[in-house]
């Protein structure tokens, strides 16, 4: 695991650091961490200021994992306990589950972030051709986040159980992150208790 109990012995994050979830939306009035978010943007068009369509909840879920609140009594405890959320909406999903964007959409969307203030982006996402706009976007980012000091780009290896590491978290200015199961080893589709049951994808 991560050992996150053992850093928080050495801190929680700092509410000057904000973390822009780039993903399919944010719930906006989620008890355990509104309090916590910044202004977010909607690249989709959708004019949801960062909140999700229907029933998309996975950038929720990752906005909690990376810095829901500790000490009030709700929900989960995320890694940067004290850091911000910036909830950014690249894709939504259509009625038959598939995710909806455009390259273009996805890199207007990293732009706005680091150009908004985000230390770090989290792009919980991943996979298709490359695209030379995304790569652009992430390399701005990489430069000029961060007031000239660069953003911290995090990206998704891949859930596809491969080898190899999928697109975009192989381009060089990304920090790429693989999965790790209930038992401290590499996620795998295997159906057993480590694996939490989800036995349809492994890292």
């Amino acid at each position: 695991d991560i050992d996150a109990p053992e850093a928080w012995d050495l801190t929680t994050g700092s509410s000057s650091i904000i973390i822009a979830v780039l993903d399919e939306g944010v719930d906006l009035s989620h008890e355990d961490y509104s309090s916590k978010l910044v202004p977010g943007y909607d690249a989709t068009g959708g004019g949801s200021s960062g909140g999700p369509w229907g029933n998309d909840a996975h950038g929720t879920n990752v906005a909690g994992l990376a810095a829901s609140g500790s000490n009030n009594s709700l929900g989960v405890a995320g890694v940067c306990q004290a850091c911000k959320i910036m909830p950014v909406r690249i894709a939504y999903s259509d009625a038959n589950g598939n995710w909806v964007t455009t390259d273009a959409t996805i890199a207007n969307a990293i732009t706005w972030a680091y150009q908004n203030g985000a230390d770090i982006l989290n792009n919980s996402w991943g996979g298709g051709s490359e695209a030379t706009v995304i790569n652009t976007a992430f390399s701005n980012a990489k430069t000029l986040g961060r007031g000239g000091k660069g953003s911290v780009i995090v990206i998704s290896a891949g859930n596809s159980n491969d080898p190899t590491v999928s697109y975009p978290a192989y381009l060089s200015t990304a920090i790429a992150v693989a999965a790790s199961n209930l038992c401290d080893q590499r996620k795998a589709p295997i159906n057993n208790l480590c694996n939490g049951y989800e036995y349809w994808w492994g890292t």
